[in-house]
């Protein structure tokens, strides 16, 4: 790696800074001495931000502002400068779950660069009274003199409602207003070079290339493979696109000012290297050779996913049937489905999955392409040039068509309406894409294929049509490319479909992922939920969903007992009100992370691979209008 005196200087410049800088001082005067002593939050959730730590002492009445780059967590300061003695159990419950006897407060200011504010926060897990952060507030007016307007973040419901019972008339701030104010947003960080191209989602004729690097205005439900995208909205990081940029490792970030930005401007169509990080991104010109020879490097597909397709079932499944070692037969979606369903029939577990729920097997699916003709248009497409683009969606869409034209067999159409007329109650079905290429280890193929309603007795929505959508649905140009991408066996890539009642009625919808993914050594599971049926993965421009994390995921007692949840952002469509509240959130967490157990234990074992806290699941679930919660999907993140 060649690395430029430009560089080496400015890192000199901090390695120099961070040594001069003292561990802490009492008073913070100028923004210089702010700076001298910042450091980078704990957690990853907002951008644009920088923090610096303090710390109050009881015995001796004094304030610390610390050196929040050299202690990173406030008990190496008190342990290191102060001389605590007692341990870092006794430390956790004495200043965090305590609310009398203890002998620190600690705090966080942070630094908002996108509005210019400051704010004081505390640790989520702090049960910090009101009175108490009212007197340090009390305490920093005189030694913190780079603003009047501090305001204390309100990161936690427990704490808002601490607050507001309080009556309070400190200056606070929400996580509405906070969210609201960012500019910036990593959602993959990552370095990648290409062209830098902007583009306009709502142009019908706009083309994007693998070799781009894009400036994205408004957000595509699905984005063809590119090097890197900068978006102009914020993005929701559960969201088909976010997931689809973290399977692929492309760099990826929101911007606000992107699209009219003038140095991005000034680069289009220019060779650029990106690098995103955690709290901001870089872009800058690089040489055509250097760019192509990265992009060779790659682009070009490499085999590395052989799929098992075994055609021996030819009944209809049950759910309670299936199970994970059904990959081969039904696909995982289906698969993990029957895992599901054994997870909740568990002693304890509180959460229901779809009912009248199967699966039909990959027979009939290779069984329709024989008879189609489509499956000799296959093996064309499988032998052309990888790059043969052109050549490559004309015959996609050539295969589709056949598949589409083609009448399903009559004697599996029958199997399938008998089977919806054994429950009458239920008016509509989803029949959902089930293949051997998603859900796997290292391809999540999320937003990939195609689902579909069906209703008994209706004219078009008939059990034949969702058959012959979701089947060709495997050859939708997206699909086909990703998996080019990501080197999958495309000769024995296969397709079940898994019915199972809709939800014509459900109070909210959402995705969880069983991980803090804004602080990966963290407990918490992330939750983005919404109002109704209004999606989370896909949403209409402009719509913001409860972003969230609860940490009941285990039985930790600092954190468990304290029921947190931690909110980014609040639903746009639900007039400022959480969508769920947090006896439902704290619920929901527990029964997701029987979900996790039940599949650790049984997916992970093929896998020999993770530790618990690393063995993380996407998990999308609904909220029924009979109050309980449904959970329809769960896969390998």
């Amino acid at each position: 790696m060649r690395i430029t005196f430009s560089i080496l200087c400015c890192l000199f410049l901090v390695i120099s800074r961070a040594q001069e800088a003292p561990d802490y001082i009492s008073r913070i005067e100028s923004f210089e001495s702010y700076e001298m002593l910042q450091g980078n939050p704990l957690s990853t959730k907002f951008g644009d931000v920088k923090s610096l730590k303090v710390a109050y002492q009881y015995k001796d009445d004094v304030l610390y502002f610390m050196n929040s780059t050299r202690f990173k967590y406030h008990l190496e300061f008190c342990e290191e400068v102060l001389n605590y003695y007692k341990g870092s159990f006794n430390f956790n419950y004495d200043n965090y779950t305590k609310t009398e006897g203890r002998d620190y407060i600690l705090a966080n200011i942070n630094f908002y660069s996108s509005d210019s504010i400051f704010t004081l926060e505390f640790s989520i897990a702090d049960q910090i009274k009101v009175s108490d952060i009212e007197m340090l507030y009390g305490k920093l007016k005189t030694h913190f003199l780079l603003t009047d307007s501090l305001k204390l973040f309100l990161n936690t419901s427990q704490l808002e409602n601490r607050f507001k019972k309080s009556g309070s008339k400190l200056p606070s701030i929400g996580v509405d207003e906070i969210y609201a104010g960012q500019t910036f947003q990593s959602i993959q960080p990552g370095t990648s070079y290409g062209i830098l191209k902007f583009v306009d989602i709502q142009d019908v004729h706009h083309q994007i290339w693998s070799n781009n690097i894009i400036v994205m205005k408004g957000t595509p439900n699905e984005l063809s493979l590119v090097q890197g995208v900068i978006a102009n909205d914020m993005q929701t990081p559960l969201s088909h696109i976010s997931i689809l940029c973290k399977n692929r490792k492309t760099p990826f970030s929101a911007h606000k000012n992107a699209w009219n930005d003038s140095l991005l401007r000034s680069l289009e169509g220019q060779y650029v290297r990106l690098t995103v990080n955690s709290y901001n991104y870089q872009i800058k010109p690089v040489p055509e050779d250097s760019a192509k020879a990265f992009l060779a490097k790659h682009l070009k597909p490499k085999l590395s996913h052989e799929l098992m397709i075994d055609l021996d079932q030819q009944d209809i499944i049950d759910g309670k049937d299936l199970g994970y070692e059904d990959i081969i037969q039904v696909g995982a979606k289906a698969a993990n489905f029957g895992e599901l369903i054994k997870a909740s029939k568990k002693k304890g577990a509180k959460f229901k999955t779809p009912e009248n729920a199967f699966a039909i097997p990959f027979y009939y699916y290779m069984e329709h392409l024989e008879r189609s003709g489509a499956q000799g248009l296959i093996d064309s497409l499988l032998h052309l040039d990888y790059d043969d683009h052109s050549t490559q969606v004309d015959l996609l869409k050539a295969i589709r068509k056949r598949i589409k034209a083609t009448a399903v067999d009559s004697n599996l159409v029958k199997l399938i309406e008998n089977r919806l007329k054994m429950h009458p109650e239920y008016t509509s079905y989803r029949f959902r894409s089930s293949t051997n290429a998603e859900d796997i280890e290292g391809f999540n193929g999320a937003g990939l294929y195609t689902s579909t309603s069906v209703i008994p007795g209706h004219e078009k929505k008939t059990v034949e049509r969702g058959l012959r959508k979701v089947w060709a649905g495997i050859w939708n140009d997206r699909a086909f490319f990703e998996r080019l991408y990501f080197g999958i066996d495309q000769k024995n890539v296969a397709i079940g479909v898994l019915v199972h009642r809709g939800f014509p009625d459900e109070l909210a919808n959402g995705v969880s992922i069983t991980h803090n993914i804004y602080r990966p050594a963290n407990l918490g599971f992330v939750i983005n939920v919404q109002k109704g049926d209004i999606p989370v993965v896909n949403p209409p421009l402009g719509v913001v969903c409860d972003q969230l994390i609860c940490y009941s995921d285990t039985d930790n007692t600092f954190y468990n007992p304290k029921r947190i949840v931690e909110y980014i952002s609040k639903s746009s469509e639900n007039e400022g009100d959480q969508v769920l509240d947090d006896k439902q959130v704290v619920l929901l967490t527990k029964e997701l992370a029987k979900v996790k157990k039940h599949f650790y234990r049984k997916v992970n074992k093929n896998w020999l691979k993770y530790d618990y806290q690393s063995f993380v699941l996407d998990i999308e679930f609904k909220l029924d209008k009979s109050g309980y919660f449904y959970i329809k999907q769960a896969r390998p993140f």
